[in-house]
């Protein structure tokens, strides 16, 4: 399943109560010093994934098993570009990014659950131009939509490479949109922004619109080692997650309604509005946390409710770009934390909340490769790869990504643009890749309802698979966060077994007695 740029990358560093410097505008350069390592090669001048990368390709390998590129796990971006924009210029951008950010010419030599990658000398920017300005208004939302939805599904060649992809669309003779696409295992919703930022900068500097200032970028073994020295290994972080991270495998919040799907990358989305948007900010601020936190534990709390356990796993992000200089990199940094709060039947709802924000912390201190951290709580690991990470939460709530600052050209206006979930009309739905029991449980997994909040912590969405799940489902388990929400606000002194019984009160009377009163 695709994701934007929006959607990923997610869960801001201030919402976890960390305090990171704020970058400067992409394409100036980080006066900080980076990571070295003395790269050990294989005879076939091949190297393995940087930490950062391991959890992404279990994903990728639980969704494809043998050919990576069916798994179409990838992030999309786009800008609408007015002004004029010369397509040569562009292209010798684009060659320009390729050869200054290593990632853009990775490639695999082995792939499965021993990956070799190598980066090559070279390699020629991907672009497709398509000319659009001659079709009608109509015509060309159209055809648009198509062209979004190829690069939501696109194949991409591991060992052949490149693991990404820019669509230029030309709308009209000072009007561009810009599709770019990228395979998670080299890019995240920050990377695939930045280098559209990057790519539009450098278009200004050989245009002469702006100074020619060139960043200095890491390497891939600059990036290795900043994430080999962010997820080190030791004995407090690996009894750490085997302590709070204890059943496994979970199961998903909602199981598939439907297995005769025919189309695992449909996609749908349920917007919806935060209750008592101030009072969230409130509470926040009376439990000495973020609103997104409040926001988090209300979600822990519907677990509970839902699945009638007495613990929960909810997964949530953050950038992971903890140094100045990674924030400069075009890579896949993205952290994925378990959240599993100790929470007691006579807790108050204040209490959940603050024990959310003691977990992430606690969680955020002991970052951990993937591989490490799933052999530390399931043994059988190694023996039953691949093993994605879903086996490892009930569900998951993030936030937007945080926005890469455009560069301000004078001439042009640029703005973001948002992919639409739906498969356009006339479009072919694709398949399953395997019949494979394990593969088609990692998809209907991946389809299972995904909580993502907006910046302003006041709305955000419901992304599922509607071949999987119904509408009215997910609807209703939308209707019952948002239930959850307004409790927590309205009754931080609640107990979670007075919270439970009103629950199921709700539930006996009706559906949709658990929307939350406007």
């Amino acid at each position: 399943m695709t994701v934007t740029a929006r959607d990923t990358g997610r869960t801001q560093d201030r919402d976890v109560g960390r305090q990171t410097a704020t970058p400067d505008k992409p394409g100036c350069s980080p006066a900080v010093s980076r990571p070295s390592i003395v790269a050990v090669m294989h005879p076939d001048d091949s190297r393995p994934l940087s930490p950062g990368q391991e959890r992404k390709w279990e994903e990728i390998l639980g969704l494809s098993g043998a050919d990576p590129g069916v798994a179409r796990a990838q992030i999309i971006a786009c800008r609408r570009v007015r002004g004029l924009l010369d397509i040569g210029v562009l292209r010798a951008a684009a060659d320009e990014l390729t050869q200054r950010h290593e990632p853009l010419r990775l490639t695999f030599t082995a792939v499965g659950t021993d990956p070799r990658i190598r980066i090559a000398p070279e390699l020629d920017p991907p672009i497709d131009v398509v000319d659009l300005s001659s079709l009608p208004g109509p015509a060309q939302d159209r055809r648009l939509g198509e062209l979004m939805h190829r690069e939501q599904t696109r194949y991409f060649d591991f060992r052949r490479g490149p693991l990404w992809q820019l669509v230029v669309a030309r709308l009209g003779p000072d009007e561009h949109l810009l599709i770019a696409c990228f395979a998670t295992v080299i890019s995240d919703g920050w990377a695939v922004a930045l280098f559209i930022s990057e790519l539009l900068r450098e278009c200004g500097v050989r245009a002469g619109l702006l100074p020619p200032v060139r960043p200095t970028v890491p390497t891939f073994e600059q990036i290795a080692a900043g994430q080999t020295d962010n997820l080190a290994v030791d004995p407090a972080r690996l009894s750490y997650w085997r302590e709070h991270l204890t059943d496994m495998p979970r199961s998903p919040l909602l199981q598939a309604t439907s297995t005769s799907s025919t189309d695992p990358d449909s996609r749908q989305a349920i917007l919806f509005s935060v209750p008592e948007g101030h009072g969230v900010q409130r509470l926040a601020w009376s439990a000495r946390t973020t609103p997104f936190v409040c926001l988090l534990a209300a979600h822990h709390l519907l677990i509970l409710l839902v699945t009638g356990r007495s613990d929960a796993v909810v997964s949530t992000s953050d950038s992971g770009r903890r140094a100045r200089w990674q924030k400069y990199a075009l890579m896949s940094f993205e952290e994925e934390h378990y959240i599993a709060a100790a929470v007691s039947p006579r807790d108050r709802l204040v209490d959940v909340v603050q024990a959310v924000h003691r977990t992430i912390s606690s969680a955020l201190s002991s970052p951990l490769p993937y591989s490490e951290l799933a052999a530390a709580v399931y043994p059988r690991y190694s023996i039953e790869r691949p093993w994605p990470d879903h086996q490892l939460r009930e569900s998951d709530i993030s936030s937007w990504a945080p926005s890469v600052p455009e560069p301000d050209m004078p001439g042009f206006v640029i703005e973001d643009v948002d992919v639409p979930p739906l498969r356009p009309a006339g479009v072919a739905p694709t398949a399953f890749p395997s019949a494979d029991p394990v593969i088609r449980r990692a998809w209907e997994n991946k389809g299972a309802p995904w909580f993502v909040v907006n910046l302003n912590r006041d709305g955000g969405a419901v992304v599922y698979n509607d071949q999987l799940h119904s509408p009215p489902t997910v609807q209703a388990l939308t209707d019952q966060y948002l239930w959850v929400v307004s409790e927590l606000v309205r009754h931080p002194e609640t107990t979670v077994d007075q919270l439970r019984l009103r629950f199921h009160r709700q539930r006996l009377t009706g559906a949709g007695s658990t929307r939350p009163a406007r």
